[in-house]
């Protein structure tokens, strides 16, 4: 029959149309089928393209894939008539390739091969049913045994008794006192459960942990903090009494935080103080302790501090700042007319500032400028240049002479550079030609060098603008200075010479040039000083009765400094050994030793005075602050006064306390701790006939109670002995640790605390692509060490099994006796395959483990 028919008659007659999942199987069929010469039809098709088993609805992989030599060879045949080569054949007894898969044309003719499930909806009460050869088996689910998984395991009754105060009930799911069966435990008033799990019949016929009655604790009582604070209101009592509930009978009375005025926003100025996230009250903003820092806005520069810190003594740590606006300096420049978009003595950020020049001048660097938002100009303001010069620049003046004719021609106006063009300037230009621009010597650009005719008869640019390079005026403190131009025009090749007048010494070369960018070749020299008397004391020579000088004349030498003085904690770095005299204008440098900061400048030059300009700076040590908090012990490595940077800072608890956070800081270079100081959290409570404030008689008892998830080493009770003192000190409480779990295997595990074995710690199981969960998904960490649930099992999502317990062969579209026959023999022959499992599903020729199904429709699907 063709394909779709053997699937039809497969569907109807059997289960489907045959998978193979494995060589064996593959061997196994074409040992005992009869050979065809047209073969046989499998369950295999292409669906969109795609090769897929059509029992399963899985594509064909490449590792599972049979294909005979050069097969599938009709992969890209398109027919017009829709008969493709979209179904396959498999090679049975064939004398090449035996076993091996073709892809055919779906309406030819060939033997149908099916096969059919042995598990049905009721084969298995509580399990997963197995599919096996000709045959299959019961997986029961946990809590089930027997064959078919209808029995149920059973707890024993005579072991569920309630505890001292407390009472129970039971409902069970499968029968009384059987698996799954829960047991809720509630106890009397001023007691608790020792875990709130109900008592569970477990898989293995026991009772899961029994809890226990426990007296319900207050919350501990802790004295209220000071400094800073301002207690209110008082409580209504000075005695608290813990009733049965476990809460006390009254309120602890508040010590609430002094507050600072408050502090307001302008329209230029915002205050964010603590976190500013809603959470806090209106007046907790400007509490003791907090902070609040302040920010201008747009157009607005801050004066003052950026933050400040609400004190002990309800003030701030430092003044408000003001916002004052950011407004840019009026432009200043040689420009010949300005405008600006604003008044100049209010040039905002945005504001702009246009030039142009009169007549005969030319505009250099941009005409527009505009004021940021730092109050610069974004910038340089431009300047304006001639274009033109006369011919003859020596002849600047015309006079009219005595015989009333003028001393001279008058200089003619020449154009400072050239044009080369491929015609005659007198030519017209056809389209395309392009023209040249040259500036004469000592003259500089503006504008396009190159300038081309287009096709709208217009040249592509002007000519640019020719301006002469001039040096600006040299300036410095120069005693004379003779130039060989004008000073408005010194030319490229122009020198200007300087002088000193007496007692002063030229430093630097003596004379300059302009060169052909505009600047001049060396720096302009300066005249220095740098000589005194040798005896200041004796400045005047007289002339005595006897006709000789009162003294020898003083001598001129050089003005030097003494020797600097290196700061204290601190050194100095100078170009001469600190023994020697310094001349004028040796510069030294100071520098604090580490952990010590500076006040005052690092530098010092030796001035024409010969005095130093300024003295040595001031080096401090960088010191951290005392360490506050609430912890019970700290001991630091150095004194608590002069905590220097690399000090460290460690602490402890005392018994029956547990710190919180890291347990050593370390004191930065600038000054500051590098974490939190810890604090210390108390791991129980204590019960005594009297309030903690008060004296105990003789005989008092007092009763210790670790916190949840905490156990205790030492007395839980204590007693006020003849001596007056107590017989026992308070117990120790550590926490209590579960197990570490582990992930299941082809699994994940995700907890939610950073250490998943401490109380309270929830972690959840899940299993990768293509595994399903047995057992539970989320297990807790409890009171007392033991998680809530096992590690469960990650299982393979059940595929149809190959179970040919019935096999039918059809040929021609209708069975014969000859098929008849040859179905019991395959019968038989299956028999010894018995306990062999297959999985319909497979990708490999690796033999599969059995996999689950719940009824017959699972094993298709």
């Amino acid at each position: 029959m063709d394909w779709e028919s053997a699937r039809d008659w497969c569907q109807r007659d059997y289960t489907d149309m045959v998978a193979i999942q494995n060589q064996e199987e593959i061997a196994h069929l074409n040992s005992w089928l009869p050979k065809k010469t047209n073969y046989y039809w499998i369950g295999i098709r292409k669906v969109d393209s795609m090769w897929t088993w059509v029992g399963t609805n899985k594509t064909l992989t490449e590792k599972a894939t049979n294909w005979a030599h050069n097969e599938p060879n009709n992969a890209k045949n398109i027919r017009t008539d829709g008969k493709n080569s979209d179904c396959v054949e498999m090679y049975i007894q064939r004398d090449s390739e035996a076993g091996k898969w073709n892809d055919e044309r779906c309406d030819k003719k060939k033997t149908a091969l099916c096969y059919a499930a042995a598990c049905q909806n009721d084969s298995c009460a509580h399990g997963d049913c197995v599919e096996t050869i000709n045959s299959h088996l019961c997986q029961c689910f946990e809590g089930f045994y027997g064959d078919k998984c209808k029995n149920v395991v059973r707890c024993n009754p005579d072991e569920v008794v309630a505890p001292a105060k407390a009472s129970f009930s039971c409902t069970d799911t499968h029968g009384s006192f059987a698996y799954g069966t829960l047991c809720d435990f509630s106890c009397e008033e001023g007691y608790r459960l020792s875990h709130p799990d109900p008592v569970r019949c477990t898989a293995d016929g026991s009772w899961s942990e029994f809890p226990t009655c426990e007296l319900v604790p207050c919350e501990d009582l802790s004295p209220p903090k000071h400094g800073g604070y301002a207690m209110l209101p008082p409580s209504r009592s000075d005695t608290l009494l813990c009733g049965a509930s476990g809460h006390w009978n009254d309120s602890v009375p508040i010590c609430a935080a002094v507050q600072c005025h408050a502090l307001s926003e302008t329209d230029s100025m915002a205050v964010r103080c603590g976190d500013d996230d809603g959470g806090d009250a209106a007046e907790d903003r400007f509490s003791y302790g907090r902070s609040c820092s302040f920010a201008c806005s747009r157009g607005y520069r801050l004066r003052g501090a950026h933050n400040t810190t609400c004190t002990a003594t309800a003030t701030w740590s430092r003044p408000v700042p003001s916002c004052e606006r950011v407004i840019c300096p009026v432009p200043e420049g040689d420009v010949q007319a300005s405008q600006c978009s604003g008044p100049l003595d209010r040039l905002l950020p945005g504001s702009t500032c246009s030039f142009t020049c009169r007549p005969g001048f030319e505009l250099q660097r941009a005409p527009v400028i505009q004021c940021t938002e730092d109050g610069t100009w974004n910038a340089t303001v431009p300047t304006c240049k001639e274009g033109y010069q006369p011919s003859d620049l020596s002849q600047k003046v015309m006079e009219c002479t005595a015989s009333g004719t003028w001393s001279q021609q008058p200089p003619v106006c020449e154009q400072l550079g050239q044009i080369n063009c491929p015609l005659p300037l007198s030519s017209s230009y056809p389209q395309g030609s392009v023209c040249t621009f040259t500036c004469n010597d000592g003259h500089d650009h503006q504008g396009p060098l190159t300038t081309k005719c287009t096709q709208a008869g217009q040249w592509s640019s002007p000519p640019p603008t020719c301006t002469a390079v001039i040096c600006p005026v040299p300036e410095g403190d120069v005693q004379a200075s003779q130039c060989s131009g004008p000073l408005d025009r010194l030319l490229p090749g122009s020198t200007c010479s300087f002088t000193c007048r007496p007692g002063f010494e030229l430093q630097r070369a003596p004379v300059i040039q302009c060169t052909e960018d505009g600047t001049w070749n060396a720096t302009v020299p300066t005249c220095k000083e740098g000589y005194q008397l040798s005896d200041l004391s004796q400045k005047v020579m007289e002339c005595t009765a006897s006709g000789t000088w009162s003294q020898q004349p003083p001598v001129c030498e050089p003005v030097q400094c003494s020797p600097p003085v290196a700061p204290e904690l601190g050194q100095i770095n100078c170009p001469l050994p600190l023994s020697s005299s310094y001349p004028q204008g040796s510069v030294c440098t100071f520098t604090c030793n580490d952990g010590h900061d500076h006040q005052g400048p690092l530098t010092t030059k030796c001035t024409q005075a010969g005095q130093w300009s300024s003295p040595p700076p001031t080096c401090t040590a960088v010191i951290c602050p005392v360490p506050e908090g609430d912890v019970q012990a700290s001991q630091c490595s150095g004194p608590l006064d002069r905590l220097l940077p690399g000090s460290t800072c460690s602490f402890t608890c005392r018994p029956g306390f547990e710190l919180q956070r890291a347990p050593v800081i370390q004191c930065t270079e600038d000054g500051t701790w590098n974490a939190t100081v810890p604090t210390c959290k108390e791991l129980g409570q204590i019960n005594c006939p009297l309030p903690l404030s008060s004296s105990y008689p003789q005989g008092s008892v007092c009763t210790f109670t670790c916190n949840d998830g905490h156990d205790h080493q030492g007395p839980l009770t204590t007693k006020c002995t003849q001596a007056g003192q107590w017989s026992s000190p308070p117990p120790t409480c550590t926490a209590i640790r579960c197990p570490v779990l582990d992930a299941p295997v082809d699994g994940t595990l995700n907890c939610t605390h950073s250490d998943p074995s401490t109380h309270g710690s929830e972690c959840s199981f899940a299993c990768n692509p293509g595994y399903t969960v047995h057992g539970h998904q989320i297990a807790t960490c409890g009171l007392h060490g033991n998680w809530t649930a096992e590690t469960p099992l990650c299982q393979a999502v059940p595929q149809p099994l190959l179970s040919p317990t019935t096999v039918g062969l059809a040929a021609g579209g209708a069975a014969s006796m000859s098929g008849l026959s040859l179905a019991v023999w395959l019968l038989k022959r299956l028999r010894n395959l018995k306990g062999r499992k297959f999985s319909l599903a497979s990708n490999s020729d690796a033999e599969d483990p059995p996999q689950h199904y719940k009824n017959s429709i699972d094993s298709l699907i």
